[in-house]
Order: C-alpha cells, then structure tokens, then sequence
C-alpha cells in the first residue's frame, strides 16, 4: 500500500488535515507522501492562487464569504464541461502519470480542487488506485456531488444524510470526522493551575480585530492570562506585541507548532470557526467563543457547535469579552458546556479512513 495525499496550500486546515492522514499512515508503516495537487497545473499559478487566497482573507474576507455562497448557488461550475473543471484539470494527465509512475495504490483528496483533478483522471483515464475525498469543514462543500471518488469521508452523520440526499451511494460515504494529529487526542491535565487561562487564534493566517480583543479582555477579565497565537501574519505579531509588550497578563505568539499543549493549559479558546481548529478543541474538551471574520463554511462550522452547546459565538468584541469574563466566573455554564464536549462523539479520523482505504 502507497499512498499519495493531495492538498492545496489555500490556509493551513487543508495541509492539517493531510499531515494528520500522513502522520498516521507512516505510524502504520506505510509509504506516505503530500503534494499541492495545483502544483502539477504550474507552481506559478499555484503561487498565485494561493497568495490571492491569503490576501483575500486577510484584506476583504466579504469577498471570500460571496465567493463561497456564490459556488452554493451556482453548482454548475463544479460540472465535468465547465471553465473552472477545464482550468483545474489542464495538467491532470502529468498527475495521471506522477500516480502510475510512482505505484500509488490510493489518492486522497483534503480539498475541492485536488477532488475535481482526480475527478477528471478517473473519468478521462485507467485508474487503477483507490482514490477519497476527505472533508474540513461541518458542511457540505459546494461541488462535492460532482466528485468520482471511491470514498467521502465527512466529519459527522448530518453530512452524511445530506450527501445521500444529494445522490451519492449510502456505501460510499463513512463518517469518520475531520483528521487531527494524535497529539490533540490527549490531555495533559494542566488546566486546573489557579489561573485563568484565555488561548486566542484566529488560524494560521491571523486576522480579525485581535487588538480590540485583548484591550476589551484586560478590561473585563481583571485576572485573566492572555495568549494571542498570530500564525503566519508576522505584521500583526509585531504590532500587537508593540502595543501590549509592557502588560505581563498578555504573551504574543508567532506560529507555533505546539498549540495542542497551549489548549491543554487554556480555560477558553476565543477562535474562529474553522473545521481543524474547532474539531482540535472538542478534542481537548476546551469550550469555545466564536469571532467569525471569515464567514463561508466557516458560518456552517460556527452554527454546528453552537446548536451542540459546545461554544458561543458574537460579532460585537464587547459582547464577546463581557461573555468571556461570565463563562469564567460562572462555574455551572461553564461545567454545563463542558459536558456537551464530552458527549459529543469523538472520531480517530485518520484511523477510519485508514482502515477503510486498506479494505
């Protein structure tokens, strides 16, 4: 068995959620590689691509957010004979050859773009491997129904019915839940240390009203210890550490490749929406505020934890941080929100997804 995972360097969740898949394939001992699937088209236009992406979020996230309820409504530009679907699979026979040179047995897809590549070689071409789409988010991404693969692997039974609903074979689709790391499976027990203990990340790409945020936090939170994770956005690290770096209740950060451990410590995660991020912290059991920057699927994800009781979600920062210091002090909303965590089913998604590719 040797696998071949396709991602898209379009924000981290995409690459997290592959790096999961990979992480554990290469515990089992299988041969495991990860590629940007836009990369065969060209690294120019896949550069493109994903930079316009990161400016996007960072500078006009309405446009992302119209972007995506756009390709909602208008599933036609996920079909075999459109633009987009001709644009995307231009190089798709040098992918095609990339996989039977190379002996690959399954493909898996962590994104919409590496899915319609592999839907054009499994229509166009002989494919001999297994191939998969693996979802990110608590929704139905637009153009999935038009996807050929072997498999969908969705994050939770609601999903599931929808796909069915929109024509996919029941036997195709697994709810397996959105792939973590193993590390975030654990917990280390370090939450209860007299403190209280405010995590804040908005993603690897940073963004949202952060300053606004922490300022309204050491108003509210009197006794509260802050850590802002930046990701990526260097330009805002900088900044916010300029304008807090005299106050020993706030810590900024860069990116970080250890954010579990910071979870394990936290009280509450001020964050938004994202599907690896969200599913991270129901893992850790970690109770969630939402600031939602981005909208798009990230409404979706927002909506499916909140009706769950397993976070709260504002769009006005005082309202948030006011939220923040009552969930802190009052210890029955608090416990009450932390048993729906822990009811809420948990998936080794990567293990699922292992197991049902090797079957």
């Amino acid at each position: 068995m040797k696998t071949l995972i396709l991602s898209c360097n379009t924000g981290q969740g995409h690459n997290s959620a592959g790096l999961a898949i990979k992480e554990y394939y290469e515990n089992q001992n299988v041969e495991c590689e990860m590629l940007d699937a836009l990369s065969f088209i060209n690294d120019l236009f896949s550069d493109f691509i994903c930079k316009g992406h990161v400016s996007i979020c960072n500078h006009a996230p309405f446009i992302f957010d119209k972007g995506y309820k756009m390709a909602e409504n208008n599933q036609d530009f996920f079909k075999e004979d459109s633009i987009a679907l001709k644009l995307i699979s231009k190089k798709c026979e040098d992918l095609y050859n990339y996989i039977t040179e190379n002996n690959y047995t399954q493909v898996i897809c962590t994104h919409v773009f590496a899915g319609m590549m592999m839907t054009k070689i499994a229509n166009d071409f002989d494919l001999k491997c297994k191939t998969s789409f693996v979802f990110t988010d608590y929704t139905c991404h637009p153009g999935a129904k038009y996807l050929n693969v072997d498999h969908f692997f969705v994050p939770c039974n609601y999903i599931n019915e929808k796909l069915q609903h929109l024509g996919i074979a029941e036997e195709k689709i697994v709810t397996s839940g959105i792939p973590i790391k193993d590390k975030f499976y654990q917990n280390n027990g370090l939450r209860d240390d007299g403190k209280k203990n405010i995590l804040i990340s908005t993603g690897s790409l940073g963004g949202g009203p952060l300053k606004k945020v922490v300022t309204a936090l050491l108003n509210d939170v009197k006794d509260g210890y802050i850590k802002v994770v930046c990701g990526k956005n260097e330009k805002l690290k900088k900044k916010l550490q300029k304008e807090f770096e005299d106050n020993p209740r706030v810590e900024i950060l860069g990116f970080i490749s250890d954010i579990d451990k910071l979870m394990d410590k936290a009280d509450v995660f001020i964050t938004k929406p994202g599907g690896i991020s969200t599913t991270e912290a129901v893992n850790k059991i970690l109770p969630m505020l939402f600031i939602n920057i981005l909208g798009a699927c990230e409404d979706y994800n927002k909506q499916y934890f909140v009706d769950l009781g397993c976070a709260k979600t504002f769009d006005d920062v005082e309202q948030l941080s006011k939220e923040c210091y009552n969930l802190l002090n009052n210890p029955e909303e608090y416990n009450e929100i932390m048993e729906n965590l822990k009811v809420l089913k948990k998936y080794n998604s990567a293990k699922i997804i292992f197991e049902t590719m090797a079957s």
